[in-house]
């Protein structure tokens, strides 16, 4: 969201960035690293380096960056270890079908809707309670 509000250009480098949202400058690493390979970002390296917004913010989908960081979707485990319910439980479809809600809803929020959102775009947030 930050670099969606920056100008267009406008580099940013990581250390600011890291104290700003109070993470390991490591950690902040890893992630411009991975918004860098999913192509949402362009990076420069070099004296006078940083990165900055690599596509258009309308083209950032919340549900893509989510799968992309999320090393599962799955909202729960009940085979390691074994659940002793496992193929008789019905919690595991129910809550599937709630991530996959999920997840098709934030298909529909671009980074553009979250950093300046379109006032028809707004009513469906607030209709939908995700504001």
């Amino acid at each position: 969201m930050h670099l969606g509000q920056q100008e267009e250009g406008t580099r940013s480098q990581i250390a600011p960035l890291a104290e700003m949202f109070h993470v390991p400058r490591t950690h902040m690493m890893k992630v411009i690293h991975q918004l860098g390979k999913a192509g949402w970002i362009t990076t420069f390296q070099g004296r006078g380096g940083g990165f900055c917004l690599g596509v258009a913010a309308d083209q950032i989908r919340l549900g893509d960056v989510i799968r992309k960081f999320e090393p599962t979707t799955q909202p729960i485990n009940c085979y390691q270890p074994i659940c002793p319910l496992a193929g008789n439980c019905l919690l595991f479809p129910a809550l599937n079908r709630a991530t996959q809600a999920f997840l098709t809803e934030c298909d529909t929020v671009t980074l553009a809707d979250l950093i300046e959102p379109k006032k028809e775009h707004a009513a469906h947030l607030v209709e939908h309670r995700l504001v």
